[in-house]
């Protein structure tokens, strides 16, 4: 690599290809706190036999008839919505996995939080009741163990989420939703052979539409200025994602690493003068040396580089652009060859 930015260890977050999101109920908010509280989400129903589930979730017919028919008997759900149900149990105990993401909503959906799963499905004999609008309820029996990861006002997803919140099944899958899901909780990461990369735009008034076009003009710039520093050939697309109302997001998303990591670089150190952060347990700092002389060694290399650059950085003040968090990531020489040797109920 001939940019020095790549000098300091640091994690970039590899997400597994296999990796699936989903979107599951909390009773309509009403069983939100205690799912965060106690690490769990569940679906109800604890009146079915979790045989009945599982013989179901083996793709038996004659063991979904009995689930369904069970439901259809044994509970207010009948006929068709009993068969929706129980292909809900079904998904709950067969397709969600250990290390899939799972979003659940509070009342109103006002808030959301995001965790990982842990566990297969288990039964506890832990008892309590919650109301809803339909009466009292049960707190599910089976469960799967959650590590929350994060909790957000909904706002946050800038509307992105608006037709997988409005669901009114138990367990959605949101996996059509993964770039905006892992873009609230990593600002760069790397799925299936991509490379994403999460730009907050932070302002609360109209955004100029002119200063607009200066930045992503800018983008596209830096990312075919690094990947020729790199020697990539540039045949990749830059694919450029826009979410905007008063405020919004920019994903952007390439095969080129080296592309996309420059311009997360580029971004952070626009941002801060002085830069301290802490990478894989080192402590790092830079002023006028270091990742600071890298960029400026990048710059000078050429007269229209330091143009674009002022206009960079002019357009980044003017639209409040900011990481999602203030690491910087760096390359890392382990990443895979290929990425430098091409361009409610």
């Amino acid at each position: 690599m001939n940019i020095e930015f790549e000098k300091e260890l640091v994690d970039v977050k590899k997400i597994d290809d296999n990796k699936r999101y989903w979107f599951v109920r909390t009773f309509g908010g009403a069983a939100y706190y205690d799912y965060v509280d106690k690490n769990y989400i569940g679906l109800g129903f604890n009146n079915v036999p979790y045989e009945y589930i599982k013989n179901a979730a083996t793709g038996d017919y004659e063991a979904f008839k009995t689930l369904t028919n069970f439901i259809n008997n044994n509970t207010a759900y009948k006929l068709g919505e009993a068969t929706k149900w129980a292909r809900q149990l079904i998904s709950f105990e067969n397709e969600i996995k250990i290390g899939d993401t799972v979003v659940i909503p509070s009342l109103n959906s006002h808030t959301l939080s995001l965790g990982t799963v842990e566990s297969d499905v288990y039964l506890t004999k832990e008892t309590g009741t919650f109301k809803t609008r339909r009466g009292i309820e049960v707190f599910p029996e089976k469960r799967r163990r959650i590590k929350w990861d994060k909790e957000i006002p909904k706002d946050d997803f800038q509307g992105d989420l608006k037709n997988l919140i409005s669901s009114q099944q138990g367990v959605t899958n949101a996996d059509k939703f993964f770039d905006t899901i892992e873009g609230v909780l990593s600002n760069i990461f790397i799925k299936e052979e991509r490379i994403y990369l999460i730009i907050n735009i932070n302002q609360d008034e109209e955004i100029n539409a002119f200063e607009l076009s200066r930045f992503l003009s800018c983008l596209t710039y830096f990312y075919n200025e690094f990947c020729i520093e790199n020697g990539i050939v540039l045949n990749e697309e830059l694919s450029i994602k826009i979410k905007l109302q008063s405020k919004g997001k920019l994903a952007l998303k390439a095969l080129a690493y080296a592309g996309l990591f420059g311009l997360s670089t580029l971004l952070v150190l626009s941002n801060n003068t002085e830069v301290k952060l802490e990478v894989a347990g080192q402590k790092l700092e830079g002023k006028s040396d270091g990742f600071l002389k890298s960029l400026g060694d990048f710059l000078d290399k050429s007269q229209e580089r330091k143009i674009r650059y002022e206009i960079f950085k002019d357009s980044m003040e003017a639209l409040k652009v900011k990481h999602i968090n203030n690491s910087i990531p760096l390359l890392n020489d382990n990443l895979p060859d290929s990425s430098v040797a091409s361009g409610e109920k």
